[in-house]
C-alpha cells in the first residue's frame, strides 16, 4: 500500500504531510500526488463557486499495490481518497459532498484517468462526521 496525505494551505497551496520529502518520492508516490492534488484543487475550486465557507482540507490518498515487495512490476490495483473537510456552516455539508463527488466523478482528470487503471473510492468527513458517497446528491 502506497499513501500520500496533503494539506491545504489556502488558495491553491498544498503541503505534503508524513511522506518521504518530495525529493524523495518515487513514481507511485508522484502518482498519488498527482490524483491528490487535481481531486482537492477541483473540489476546492467547484466549493468556491458554490460560495462554500471551508476553513480546512486534508486528503489521504492511497493505493493498493499487486505486490507489497517493493518491485518494479507491482501496479496499483484501486485507489482510496479520503477527504477530511471542515466548514463554518453546518447546512453547507450537502454542497460540499456534491462538489467532491462532481470533481472526482466529472472534472479531475487525474481522476477520470486513473479509474480507467483500477477502481477509485473515496470517504468524506465534514466537521469530522463521516458522509458516504451517496449522500452527495443530497
Amino acid at each position: 500500500m502506497e499513501t500520500i496525505a496533503l494539506e491545504w494551505r489556502g488558495g491553491t497551496g498544498f503541503e505534503l504531510q508524513e511522506t518521504p520529502p518530495a525529493r524523495t518520492l518515487g513514481a507511485r508516490h508522484l502518482m498519488l500526488l498527482a490524483l491528490g492534488k487535481c481531486s482537492a484543487s477541483t473540489a476546492l475550486a467547484l466549493m468556491g463557486r458554490m460560495r462554500l465557507h471551508i476553513t480546512r482540507l486534508r486528503l489521504e490518498v492511497s493505493g493498493r499495490l499487486s505486490d507489497d515487495a517493493w518491485r518494479e512490476t507491482a501496479v496499483f490495483l484501486s485507489f482510496h481518497q479520503v477527504f477530511r473537510i471542515e466548514c463554518t456552516e453546518r447546512e453547507e455539508t450537502g454542497r460540499i459532498a456534491r462538489a467532491v463527488e462532481l470533481a472526482l466523478s466529472r472534472y479531475c482528470g487525474m481522476s477520470l484517468m486513473l479509474e480507467m487503471i483500477a477502481p477509485l473510492s473515496y470517504e468524506l468527513y465534514v466537521n469530522r462526521e463521516a458522509l458516504v458517497p451517496e449522500e452527495a446528491g443530497a
